[in-house]
């Protein structure tokens, strides 16, 4: 199954931290989790003027990234053994591999090592890809309608999951 999902972060950089997930289903399942906890000073000034004034929406709140791997690797388990995490940059997959490695490593000291974070779960990273420029036009159309029906949610981590399910479906012809 795929599952489209964007994340909200810190700051563009090695030591940028999560602050929020969102993930959409193909069938329109959703999940959404925020980290409690994240000081402002290691915020860039992006993430301070746009995305923390969305913060406190519906959804999960954790105070730890265990907490947080935890929460995102059982709502996926839940949804499929294998699924396909869909985003539009690799920036979001490599803070996810990161929170799920940090669950991984707090795992295996208590429980010996697993090389899974979870034995009933697949998980396969994709990035965007389009077959040809229509497509990808598309594609760009359709997220850019979803934010004039949702203003002033762009860089909130479920509306844009949303967002990227919307027009990657579009895309494939799925929506007109």
């Amino acid at each position: 199954m795929r599952i489209f999902y964007d994340t909200e972060f810190t700051s563009l950089s090695a030591a940028a931290e999560l602050i929020s997930a969102g993930f959409v289903t193909e069938h329109g399942q959703e999940f959404y989790i925020e980290f409690d906890g994240i000081a402002k000073s290691e915020c860039s000034d992006f993430v301070l003027e746009i995305v923390y004034p969305m913060l406190r929406a519906p959804g999960v709140i954790v105070s730890s990234p265990l907490m947080a791997a935890q929460h995102i690797i059982d709502w996926l388990a839940a949804q499929a053994a294998y699924v396909r995490l869909v985003s539009d940059n690799n920036y979001d997959s490599y803070l996810m591999s990161k929170l799920f490695h940090k669950l991984l490593d707090y795992k295996s000291k208590i429980e010996g090592y697993r090389q899974e974070v979870s034995p009933n779960l697949n998980i396969k990273y994709e990035h965007l890809g389009f077959p040809d420029y229509v497509a990808a036009k598309e594609f760009k159309r359709a997220c850019e309608d979803y934010f004039l029906d949702h203003p002033d949610c762009q860089h909130h981590a479920l509306h844009d999951a949303r967002s990227l399910k919307h027009g990657v479906m579009r895309s494939e012809g799925y929506y007109s």
